[in-house]
């Protein structure tokens, strides 16, 4: 079996001097793991009882070699984080409304698989929506909070599209395996991001800073992709045992900023542009 990890590290050591380091060979990696994890407990399984039936040694190793293909080579755009085609054919388009009784709202997301789109709106008193899924969603609000949840725990996830009034203020705390989420050029009254996912990108434009943002990741692959108006003041902390940073110039670093965040992870890509 170490020679298939072996021929697993060449694989991916020659996908690297061919295309380079490519971020988004680490990020597939890490959300097609958490769509096939499951293989280990299968690998335990076949080794405890190949003790008594040694031929399911050569079923062990030929499903770890499966695993390790499926890491490389698996397409998960089309079943984890796109959802613009596969998700809307396959799943049924289920509307929400939410009248908030408070100025301050808690959102909380505690999905196994998320692609969510945050927008704005300064027309409109309630938060609103659509999604897709396999099932359900559980959507509670208890006071300021509101959950979003189902029993799920593996599988495609949700793709939910959010409309978010401007009157309010936004703390949104999202718990999942794998995480995507765009802000589409939104008029940002979010107060605070929460991001605690295996696997987490995070992309969009922030038009207008009407409440300072602070964005906090805990995630082993984090990718993010924002642009911010030109001469925002920002003050980023970040850890990643494997990093790239790009930040624009045309933003200004401050310790008292309208952007802040602590982010920590594995592998950690950010590219922070400023509108031109």
């Amino acid at each position: 079996m170490r020679y298939l990890v072996g021929l697993f590290f060449i694989i991916l050591g020659i996908l690297f001097v061919v295309q380079g380091f490519n971020l988004d060979l680490i990020l597939r990696i890490g959300i097609n793991f958490t769509k096939f994890w499951p293989f280990i407990l299968i690998f335990i399984g076949i080794s405890i009882l190949s003790k008594e039936l040694k031929w399911l040694k050569g079923i062990n190793i030929l499903l770890v070699a499966i695993f390790l293909l499926l890491l490389v080579f698996w397409n998960f755009n089309k079943n984890v984080i796109d959802f613009n085609v596969y998700n809307n054919k396959n799943y049924e388009k289920i509307d929400f409304e939410i009248l908030p009784d408070s100025n301050v709202l808690d959102l909380f997301f505690d999905l196994s698989t998320l692609s969510l789109e945050i927008n704005t709106d300064n027309t409109s008193d309630k938060i609103s929506g659509y999604y897709y899924g396999p099932m359900l969603l559980n959507i509670d609000k208890k006071d300021n909070d509101i959950f979003f949840k189902n029993q799920k725990i593996i599988g495609n996830g949700y793709k939910i599209y959010l409309n978010i009034p401007e009157k309010y203020l936004y703390n949104i705390y999202i718990d999942s395996g794998v995480a995507n989420v765009d802000l589409n050029n939104i008029n940002n009254t979010i107060k605070m991001l929460s991001i605690d996912a295996g696997v987490s990108n995070l992309k969009g434009r922030i038009n207008e800073f009407k409440e300072s943002f602070y964005l906090d990741i805990d995630s082993g692959v984090t990718k993010i992709n924002l642009i911010l108006p030109k001469n925002t003041t920002y003050n980023l902390n970040y850890d990643g045992g494997i990093k790239t940073v790009k930040i624009s110039d045309d933003l200004m670093k401050n310790i008292d900023a309208l952007f802040e965040g602590n982010i920590d992870a594995g592998v950690l890509n950010i590219n922070i542009d400023a509108e031109e």
